[in-house]
């Protein structure tokens, strides 16, 4: 009786990570879109086009983050989705020694683990789904690229590096 109660409970925990699993079809697009409108302001107005993480978190999250990232992989069965959070959580453990330690970071092997990140849990969220469940990863991913740009923008502005008024086409 009590292995049924442990493999009910266990199923509910998969199920649970598999919901996480097929959401990663839209999260993936969002941190995608968001990296890619941080990237186009940088090559268009100056400044960094790379982006390494959330630069603002404490400690205390970027090891939560790890962990929570090692013991989602441990659980979840598909190995795109898997791969990803292992990803997910050696970007983060970088993060964290690197603000321990105080170690300047590479921001284009950073860039490269986020991006790989977010590419392979689109792959894993995009395995089962209907095709309008594309639709809206793409909806997601250009609503994301714009929002990250303008906020960009508007932070420069907001910090008179240029003028919202007075700039050119773009800058």
């Amino acid at each position: 009786m009590s292995d049924s109660v442990v493999s009910m409970e266990e199923a509910g925990t998969v199920d649970k990570v598999d919901e996480l699993r097929r959401a990663g079809l839209y999260l993936g697009p969002v941190i995608l879109g968001s990296m890619a409108g941080n990237g186009l302001y940088g090559a268009a107005c100056g400044g960094p086009s790379f982006v390494m993480g959330v630069s603002a978190n404490p400690l205390v999250l970027r090891v939560a983050f790890v962990i929570g990232g090692v013991v989602l992989a441990c659980r979840m069965k598909e190995p795109i989705g898997r791969v990803a959070l292992l990803v997910f959580a050696v970007h983060q453990g970088i993060l964290a020694y690197a603000s321990v330690t105080g170690v300047g970071l590479n921001l284009v092997a950073m860039t490269t683990l986020l991006t790989a990140f977010a590419v392979m849990l689109t792959a894993s969220g995009a395995r089962d789904g209907p095709t309008h469940r594309f639709v809206i990863a793409g909806g997601a991913f250009v609503a994301m690229l714009v929002f990250s740009f303008s906020a960009r923008y508007y932070a420069d502005a907001l910090l008179g590096n240029h003028s919202v008024v007075s700039s050119g086409l773009v800058c």
